[in-house]
């Protein structure tokens, strides 16, 4: 997935801070296609609030947005971190079709909340497990990585709770 994704490595440089009163009703900025490729309509920091975050286990106060271009396609992605793991919110507009065949590691076709979505795990390295979710500009990617600590729990999983976050960001995708 290395088209796909940009900024998903965890930094411990400064880090810029999306405001805790996002609503997250609010319009999401629309990013200018680059080259013909949809607009990508969700920013993904501006949509996923600050409670959210602290239920699933990560740090608002760490968030990271980044918005860039690969070529011809545009992310807007959107890390966080918690203690021994980190989320990355990515909305790319790549299209849907070209997604599976840059994907490593085992994947499986599911639903989220209805979506058609794709589950994989260490699609983006080693540990992590990863959500993609069909868009009408693309997709967006939840992807949790493991940063074991030294009283990490031995059997920490980065798939642990990735679907209860994954349905918890699809309704904001068309907001």
């Amino acid at each position: 997935m290395g088209v796909t994704v940009g900024g998903c490595s965890r930094t411990d440089d400064a880090v810029v801070s999306a405001p805790s009163d996002v609503a997250a009703d609010s319009e999401a900025p629309t990013t200018a296609s680059v080259s013909g490729l949809p607009d990508i309509t969700f920013d993904p920091c501006a949509a996923i609030d600050d409670a959210t975050l602290v239920r699933f286990g990560f740090d608002p106060a760490t968030r990271f947005a980044e918005n860039s271009s690969i070529g011809i396609r545009e992310l807007e992605t959107c890390t966080v971190d918690g203690y021994d793991r980190s989320l990355n919110v990515i909305a790319q507009n790549r299209p849907w079709e070209e997604l599976p065949p840059t994907l490593s590691g085992p994947t499986e076709p599911i639903d989220v909340n209805g979506r058609e979505a794709i589950h994989a795990t260490d699609a983006m390295g080693t540990p992590s497990c990863t959500v993609l979710m069909r868009t009408d500009f693309g997709a967006v990617i939840i992807d949790v990585a493991i940063y074991r600590q030294p009283d990490s729990p031995a059997d920490l999983n980065a798939c642990d709770g990735i679907m209860q976050i994954a349905e918890t960001v699809e309704p904001l995708i068309d907001s």
